[in-house]
């Protein structure tokens, strides 16, 4: 047996980066930050790169702005890549789910969120 899963609680250190695919997916990127104790050093901060798809996506695009504090379930992936003939690694949090905690920002529009999208009144998924 093996399992996969990551649960992440934090804050967005910038915007949501959207893009879509030539196939119109849409895709957000995010970077979250995560603090913890460290006996000889304090607090310490780590980040970690999220990505979510389709509608969740575009709900986070629409409604979190950096500092949002978000709650992530999701899975761990690595990937590859060649840059100057060395080959680096990157590791990502592919979210599944994606709980806005915290209070609205700023960038919330007039309108409700769509139904079934994702916003603050939504329960964290722990």
């Amino acid at each position: 047996m093996s399992i996969n899963t990551v649960h992440l609680v934090g804050r967005l250190g910038r915007d949501p980066e959207m893009r879509t695919t030539a196939s119109g997916m849409a895709i957000a990127s995010l970077s979250v930050a995560t603090d913890r104790w460290k006996k000889d050093e304090g607090k310490v901060t780590d980040w970690h790169r999220v990505k979510a798809f389709g509608r969740q996506a575009e709900s986070i695009s629409r409604y979190l702005s950096k500092g949002s504090e978000v709650a992530v379930v999701g899975r761990l992936e690595t990937s590859s890549y060649d840059k100057d003939g060395e080959r680096r690694y990157v590791t990502e949090v592919i979210a599944d789910r994606v709980a806005f905690i915290g209070g609205r920002s700023d960038r919330a529009p007039q309108q409700p969120a769509p139904s079934g999208g994702y916003d603050d009144s939504d329960d964290i998924p722990f």
